[in-house]
């Protein structure tokens, strides 16, 4: 099993939320709740692990604070 094995795209990243360093990320499925459930993230082609410290559900994307960001 590689290291990436079993994870799963569950949106794309766009721009910054706001002057915090939150990103914003659109979901796949605009009804998921994914993205306010989960504990780390993993973005870009080298799935760099990122630690959510909070998620804030927008209109149409989730505001995601990262550890580190």
């Amino acid at each position: 099993m590689t290291e990436t094995e079993g994870r799963i795209k569950v949106g794309v990243t766009g721009r910054a939320h706001g002057i915090g360093g939150a990103v914003r990320v659109f979901p796949e499925d605009e009804d998921s709740v994914t993205l306010a459930r989960i504990k780390t993230v993993y973005l870009g082609e080298a799935q760099q692990p990122y630690k959510l410290l909070r998620s804030q559900k927008c209109t149409r994307c989730f505001a995601l604070t990262l550890e580190g960001v």
